[in-house]
């Protein structure tokens, strides 16, 4: 996702008007954009929008031979992790995670 997408994303989410993909903008930029608009938006008076973020190997694991689950998913997959809490309401963990790692559920 593009900064500029991100910005347009944050500008939806804090109720700013009229927020709309720009004509100059990369076909994946829009579907980004796309994407993620109703994320943004929030649910006011409809269904809950739910999403859900797995970070896994190819192998199918979610965490190194060591148990790091850091750096299953790179940076980027991370940096992407941290702008969908920013959009998200509520992020919704396993106990097992809760007990185990002790994550920061913040944005970062």
């Amino acid at each position: 996702m593009t900064e500029t997408v991100w910005a347009a994303l944050r500008a939806l989410r804090a109720g700013e008007r009229a927020i709309l993909p720009d004509p100059a903008w990369t076909d994946a930029a829009r579907a980004a954009f796309d994407l993620y608009a109703p994320l943004a938006r929030g649910a006011a008076g409809e269904a809950p929008f739910l999403f859900a973020q797995v970070g896994q190997s190819l192998d199918g694991r979610v965490a190194t031979v060591t148990g790091d689950a850091a750096d299953v998913s790179g940076r980027e997959g991370l940096r992407h992790l941290h702008r969908c809490r920013a959009l998200a309401d509520a992020v919704v963990i396993g106990v097992r995670t809760a007990l185990t790692d002790n994550p920061r559920l913040t944005v970062r």
